[in-house]
């Protein structure tokens, strides 16, 4: 305990890049890091953003082992011995996924999901898993294993993290790691990161590998990056892209005929700048709904944008109205789809299947639909009973077409792509912008647990209006925190989202980073 106060009288690095630097000086100690990175986990246990820390021991032998590749002067990467969080729902070997579901409680995962064998590859210290919405349904992390465990934000801790990775956002910005993952079915990286002041990358689909993902919708889950800096996206975005052989939807880019530019789908690019680029003002974002200070945000983002040389184009984009009803329409019917698997029988939340129950006839023993329906009742929580049973309605044969609501989303989402993507191509566009979500701050917990009409699941389907659209189009979303020069907002800082052409992720980082560097100089920048 000694070692640890006398490391965090260091000024120590809160950046994967300002680590791995230092670290590659020899200025700092790894072990300094994880010290830092396990008393912040221990002091701060309240917030409640892991439900799995590595032990100790664990740690320091890789800490040993990064160490001496640092003073060896071959460091394996620009995250070699930096410490890691991991959304709970990414399997991480030998460790359990306690916070993903009851009904895994014990489950320990049998393999490294593809990003994380991609990480640990390059010497990536996984920390820990986080906390999270049970099977990543919930915008605001009060659906987790434990409803006593809300997920607090570091920034003020009587308001929401955010969700469904808020256990990852939280463990960044409160200092217990230097960057994480989460995964994305609708905004929940983008909205985490938005509530507390991270960068995140939603990038496009099939561009990382969800093998070793528990998945929630299969054709709109992505993983994505959590950090305080648009290089350390960039960093961890280049080690876990790639094609994978055990994740069909994950493919080379490189090949795909149909490719806008080639030379923007590439990590060797330069930086460039923001002199020409063709920024696209989307008249249906601006909605009734849209706060005020959002809203001047948005026109403060205009200016700052063209004064880099920036240009901007007004382009319509009418079928965005009908994001949302896809989205709730297509995501709990894959969601009631892939959570039949889960039933009790092989792992998880079980009871004694021999168990007899009384009833008019004497003893009977259970039959397996009962024992597999009590399974579900009993470790399922109320939002994934919910969007279950709204799915299976959806699938089921009441309509007079057996899943014609279905085929009629997925008929919808192909016109949305269309659509976007003609646009894009047609005004030669870059990147649009939008805000991340209407509300000038996040949810204070108070105001939301104990009201009913603050609890009804309609409340948080109207916070995905922005972040549901890139996940309709499968295209590349980056959030951006920023902060007022005046602050009369008070800490909270808003955000909004860029978003690209489908494969162009890394041309969108480098316009992030152009974006971060003007903030900076603009003193909006929130770290």
């Amino acid at each position: 305990m000694a070692a640890i106060k006398a490391t965090l009288k260091q000024s120590l690095p809160i950046t994967l890049t300002q680590a791995h630097t230092l670290a590659k000086e020899g200025s700092i100690k790894i072990q300094s890091l994880v010290e830092k990175s396990l008393h912040q986990i221990h002091s701060r246990e309240n917030l409640n953003s892991f439900v799995n820390v590595r032990s100790q021991e664990e740690l320091y032998r890789e800490v040993e082992q990064s160490q001496e590749r640092y003073d060896s002067g071959k460091p394996l990467s620009s995250i070699d011995g930096l410490p890691i969080a991991i959304k709970d729902n990414i399997f991480v070997k030998d460790m359990e996924c306690t916070a993903s579901s009851n009904i895994l409680k014990g489950f320990r995962a049998p393999i490294d999901a593809t990003v994380i064998k991609r990480l640990k590859g390059k010497g990536a210290l996984i920390v820990g898993k986080t906390n999270m919405d049970e099977f990543g349904m919930g915008s605001l992390g009060m659906y987790g294993y434990d409803e006593k465990k809300i997920i607090k934000n570091p920034i003020n801790q009587e308001y929401f993290a955010g969700g469904s990775s808020a256990g990852s956002a939280a463990a960044v910005r409160a200092e217990q790691a230097l960057a994480s993952l989460g995964t994305d079915t609708g905004g929940s990286v983008s909205y985490p990161a938005h509530c507390c002041g991270l960068y995140s990358l939603k990038p496009s689909y099939g561009r990382l590998s969800r093998f070793g993902q528990i998945l929630y919708s299969s054709s709109n889950d992505v993983i994505g990056p959590m950090a305080r800096t648009t290089d350390d996206l960039h960093s961890l975005f280049s080690i876990m892209e790639g094609e994978d052989v055990n994740d069909s939807n994950c493919i080379n880019f490189q090949t795909i005929s149909k490719i806008r530019n080639r030379e923007r789908l590439s990590d060797r690019q330069g930086e460039g700048s923001l002199k020409g680029v063709r920024v696209g003002i989307v008249q249906e974002f601006d909605i009734e709904e849209l706060d005020a200070r959002n809203r001047d945000m948005q026109e403060e983002l205009k200016r700052l944008l063209q004064d880099r040389g920036a240009e901007l184009v007004d382009v319509s984009l009418p079928l965005v109205k009908y994001a949302l009803p896809f989205y709730f329409t297509l995501v709990p019917s894959e969601a009631s789809s892939n959570l039949s698997r889960y039933d009790g029988l092989k792992y998880g939340h079980q009871f004694d299947f021999n168990a007899s129950q009384s009833s008019a006839q004497g003893k009977t023993k259970t039959e397996l639909f009962d024992y597999i329906e009590r399974v579900r009742s009993e470790a399922f929580g109320i939002n994934v009973k919910r969007r279950v049973i709204l799915g299976n309605f959806l699938l089921s044969s009441r309509f007079e077409d057996f899943n014609e609501k279905v085929i009629d989303a997925q008929k919808i989402r192909r016109l949305i792509i269309e659509e976007y993507c003609s646009v894009f191509e047609k005004e030669n566009i870059d990147m649009i912008i939008s805000p991340v979500v209407i509300g000038e701050r996040p949810p204070k917990i108070s105001e939301v647990i104990g009201q009913s009409d603050k609890k009804n699941p309609v409340y948080e389907y109207k916070m995905d209006y922005y972040t549901a659209y890139p996940n309709s189009t499968g295209t590349p979303a980056i959030t951006i925190p920023v902060q007022e020069t005046d602050q009369r907002y008070g800490e909270f800082p808003t955000s909004f989202k860029i978003q690209g052409y489908f494969g162009e992720d890394y041309h969108l980082l480098r316009l992030a980073k152009q974006i971060e560097k003007a903030l900076k100089e603009a003193k909006m920048n929130f770290q």
